[in-house]
């Protein structure tokens, strides 16, 4: 299967190589002014195989960087590994055009990103996936690795999720799991994935508001506003979606939150205090994309979004205020 990854960053590359390990063909669409960097190949840091792994070094692909590139190959399918925000720059409804009837896999977490999608993409060629791989350009600081690279991660028991035509879906995972990602297919992957998102999105812009620090974090009352900014979020796409979030909703107990920032740092393979801050600064246009839609989601169908027009609020004052410590 011949496979195009729009996006060759901490996502699209993991993505990429366990595609190519699998079977598939893979290429890269790119801007012009990082084709050839990505050509000379990309080191990788499997993280799942231990905390220090050699690195791997990932070369089999081909790199595009122009509409002309992508109109001469016939793709089964077409990977989305950006933002939200980077989609919506402009390009993508001249580059639907050349990519001919390819199944396009959307990776993007947001709520209105479906409805975005379908404005140029048919329903029946559109798969829709959640990240699950936490990923990230190392080193972060106060690492050391033998030479820059993509290190990443696949939680235990988190399979990346597909949706849509089962038969679009099938293959896809087929050849994920041959190449060693887990992966499932999914009833719903939106509705899957729209209460961890209205959960995370508010907690992201308080832990901004903080600092990106834990310890501001849990000592303030920016924690509290995030479990009413989640629930306020919560309520939204629980109407859009026609689901209960009451579950969800208990998740966002401040205290549970300062147990689970106490445990965070024994559970993952590196610092997540660092990388939050590296990554969602990186993608902080994306989380306010996010936090907007929900507050005018909420204006337009009279639900409550005190919470977090205030989270919004702070994160956008021109030097935020760290005495709450």
């Amino acid at each position: 299967m011949n496979m195009l990854i729009v996006g060759a960053g901490a996502v699209g590359q993991p993505y990429g190589y366990h595609l190519k390990q699998g079977g598939a063909s893979v290429s890269f669409y790119v801007r012009p002014k990082v084709a050839e960097e990505v050509r000379r190949g990309v080191v990788l840091y499997p993280l799942n195989r231990s905390r220090r792994p050699d690195p791997v070094f990932f070369r089999e692909y081909d790199v595009l960087s122009t509409l002309e590139e992508v109109a001469a190959k016939k793709w089964d399918a077409v990977w989305l590994c950006i933002s939200s925000t980077a989609l919506r720059t402009g390009w993508f409804e001249e580059f639907v055009r050349v990519i001919g009837e390819a199944v396009v896999v959307s990776l993007q977490p947001g709520f209105e990103d479906k409805e975005w999608l379908l404005q140029y993409v048919p329903q029946q060629r559109l798969v829709r996936g959640m990240i699950t791989v936490i990923s990230y350009q190392a080193p972060l600081e106060g690492e050391s690795w033998p030479q820059p690279g993509v290190a990443y991660w696949f939680p235990p028991l988190s399979p990346l999720p597909l949706s849509g035509n089962a038969n679009h879906v099938k293959p896809l995972v087929h050849l994920l799991k041959k190449g060693g990602c887990a992966a499932r297919e999914h009833a719903s992957v939106g509705k899957l994935s729209a209460a961890p998102t209205a959960i995370l999105m508010p907690h992201l812009l308080a832990l901004e508001a903080a600092g990106w620090s834990f310890r501001r974090l849990v000592r303030g009352d920016r924690l509290g506003l995030a479990a009413k900014g989640s629930r306020e979020a919560l309520r939204v796409v629980g109407r859009k979606n026609g689901m209960s979030t009451w579950l969800a909703a208990l998740c966002t107990r401040p205290l549970l939150f300062r147990i689970g920032l106490r445990l965070l740092p024994r559970f993952f393979p590196f610092d997540i205090e660092t990388y939050l801050k590296y990554h969602f600064t990186k993608v902080g246009d994306q989380t306010r994309m996010f936090v907007r839609a929900y507050i005018d989601a909420a204006a337009r169908w009279g639900l409550s979004n005190e919470s977090l027009r205030e989270l919004e609020r702070q994160v956008d004052l021109p030097n935020p205020d760290f005495s709450q410590v």
